[in-house]
């Protein structure tokens, strides 16, 4: 992704559709209707030609929020399939005789830490 942020985010091309989706469009935030000048894309198929369908316009607060639920829902889905292949290789086994702590294993997997 650093091409998208290193190059067509601060491309000219990018600058004046962005000026041009935003003046078009209500300058409200998706999520909590407060200005919005940010906007989101919900996905990267169509770069250098999106479609309405494709963008979101944001507040900043808003903005860096999604990212963070984006960025935590990947850790936790990254979790998930590491601890679904340790529990499948060590096999079905009981409470009492784990080769892993399942709880133990989530947190390493997911990058978390515990306060």
């Amino acid at each position: 992704m650093s091409w998208y942020r290193e190059k067509y985010l601060n491309s000219n091309d990018w600058k004046q559709r962005k000026e041009k989706l935003i003046k078009n469009e209500k300058k409200f935030c998706f999520c909590c209707q407060s200005y919005g000048s940010d906007i989101h894309h919900c996905n990267y198929s169509n770069l250098k030609k999106e479609k309405r369908k494709d963008i979101v316009i944001l507040c900043r607060e808003c903005h860096i929020r999604i990212h963070e639920i984006v960025e935590l829902g990947a850790k936790l889905k990254k979790a998930h399939y590491i601890l679904k292949s340790r529990i499948k290789r060590n096999g079905n086994r009981r409470v009492g005789e784990p080769k892993i702590n399942p709880i133990e294993s989530w947190i390493r997997a997911s990058h978390l830490t515990i306060k």
